[in-house]
Parts: structure tokens; C-alpha cells; sequence
């Protein structure tokens, strides 16, 4: 009877430590990810592209976008209407583009703005300098920003995206710009 409430004992014990270790950890979050649009922009498309484009040593074809800080300081982007679908919804921006500056770690970004009519509701840049490690060559980029659901909280909103170089020494120059847009939604992992 003794060795019964023994083990009995050490049996509850193991039951009791195993719940309570395994009750304290979180489960993992993960990202739910629905492709919604990818829009490409060459440079060739007098019409599509709408902004300044400069005939010569484009990354691809015979068009590039530049700016030179003075008199054309926005570049290669888009104006992308949101849809009321996404409206409360986290939405990712990931862009794909070329680019090449004459200077080495050039103060330059890439723009990605959340804009009703004429109010900016977010502000997100992408730090160029920190891919361009070499001047004058072209430079593939890859990277990506969330804009929060609570965010995008009525019909009606844009995404503008640009390149933007207010240095008057510096020229940046943008090719071949691929984004694609996504809304994000976490869930815990089963």
C-alpha cells in the first residue's frame, strides 16, 4: 500500500509540473499573407511612367528615372488607390528596384506615404545609402514596410511611393521598379 501511494504521489507530480511548465509558454504568432497586386515599371512607357525619365545607360532598356536634388528630386513610383476591401487590415509594400548614385552611401530614400487627399496619415522611408556601396553602378533593392490596419480606417486612401534626393551633389538614378502589395494578418500557430 505504501509503494502504491508512493508512486501514486510521483505520478500526480509529474502530471502537476508538466502542466504547469507547459501552460506558461506562448504559442508562436505567424503571418498570414494575401497577395493582392505587383505592379511593374520600366521606364520605357512615356504614358505609365509619369515621372522625369532620362534617355541613356538605363539598368534595362533605354529609359531610367533620375534625380538630381535640384530641380527633380522625386523619381521612379507610383500612386496605388487602396481598396475599401482592405480597409482595418495591415497591408505590406515590398519594393524590387534598380538603382545607382554617384556618390557611396548616398542620403537618399525610397518614399512610401499613406495619403488622404491631401493629408499624410504615415511617412515611411527606405535608407538607399545603405545598399549603395559602390558609385556608379546599378544596384539591385529589396526591401519591404507594413502600414498598421488602424491605419487604413477609411475609403478613399493612397499609397504614393517615389524615389526622393534633396542633394543638390548627388544624382540618383532608379530602374526596373517591381512592388507588390499584401495584407498581413497574425495568428497563432497551431
Amino acid at each position: 500500500m505504501k509503494n502504491k501511494k508512493i508512486i501514486l504521489s510521483i505520478v500526480v507530480s509529474i502530471f502537476m509540473c508538466n502542466l504547469i511548465f507547459t501552460s506558461c509558454v506562448e504559442p508562436d504568432e505567424i503571418e498570414k499573407i494575401t497577395f493582392l497586386e505587383k505592379k511593374v515599371y520600366t521606364s520605357e512607357d512615356s504614358l505609365i511612367d509619369q515621372y522625369p525619365r532620362t534617355k541613356g545607360d538605363a539598368h534595362s532598356g533605354n529609359y531610367f528615372s533620375r534625380t538630381d536634388g535640384g530641380a527633380y528630386q522625386y523619381g521612379i513610383g507610383i500612386l496605388y488607390p487602396l481598396n475599401d476591401t482592405n480597409l482595418n487590415r495591415d497591408l505590406r509594400v515590398t519594393i524590387n528596384l534598380w538603382v545607382r548614385s554617384n556618390q557611396i552611401n548616398p542620403d537618399c530614400i525610397y518614399a512610401i506615404a499613406l495619403q488622404d487627399e491631401a493629408t499624410m496619415v504615415l511617412w515611411n522611408e527606405i535608407k538607399l545609402g545603405k545598399y549603395i556601396t559602390e558609385p556608379n553602378k546599378w544596384i539591385n533593392i529589396s526591401d519591404s514596410i507594413t502600414i498598421p490596419g488602424n491605419l487604413i480606417n477609411k475609403p478613399g486612401l493612397i499609397i504614393k511611393t517615389f524615389s526622393f534626393n534633396t542633394h543638390n551633389n548627388t544624382i540618383l538614378d532608379g530602374d526596373d521598379l517591381e512592388i507588390k502589395f499584401a495584407t498581413i494578418r497574425k495568428e497563432l500557430a497551431e
